[in-house]
């Protein structure tokens, strides 16, 4: 699951690289239609690749009973979709070594640290950023 959720996320990431430099190519002067017609091709060829790879991933999280039980009550928060609940789902391994919230939040680097140096003692406080970035850039817009 994890492999999936990562490959995932790699192709959207590539897809996003193609997209904008295909917004660059048809701003510059002259672009050669050959390469915009390349990169058009290429950012069609990701977007069924990351079909696939969703499609996948919704499978494995199909396939176990305990699994779907978790799908469903993580679904249930307001934001959350599936590809943000399966990459948490992944990442944390089904919160089998997670006892408690607090534990959650270190793991995922949201925890907060209060930055004291020298003479000045009240840093602003701000998240530690220490724990898994997937999770944090996964959890993003369901937080907004």
């Amino acid at each position: 699951m994890r492999e999936l959720t990562r490959h995932c996320t790699d192709l959207k990431q590539e897809r996003t690289v193609l997209l904008n430099r295909l917004s660059a190519l048809l701003l510059a002067h002259e672009p050669q239609a050959f390469v915009i017609r390349s990169h058009k091709e290429m950012i069609k060829k990701f977007d069924t690749e990351i079909a696939k790879c969703e499609a996948q991933i919704k499978a494995v999280l199909q396939k176990e009973e305990w699994l779907q039980e978790k799908v469903s009550r993580l679904l249930t928060i307001k934001g959350v979709g599936m590809m943000s609940l399966a990459i948490v789902l992944a990442e944390t391994q089904g919160f089998a070594l997670i006892t408690n919230a607090k534990q959650l939040t270190s793991y995922a680097g949201f925890d907060v640290v209060e930055r004291e140096s020298g003479t000045s003692v009240r840093g602003k406080t701000r998240i530690s950023k220490k724990g898994n970035g997937r999770i944090r850039t996964a959890l993003y817009f369901p937080a907004l």
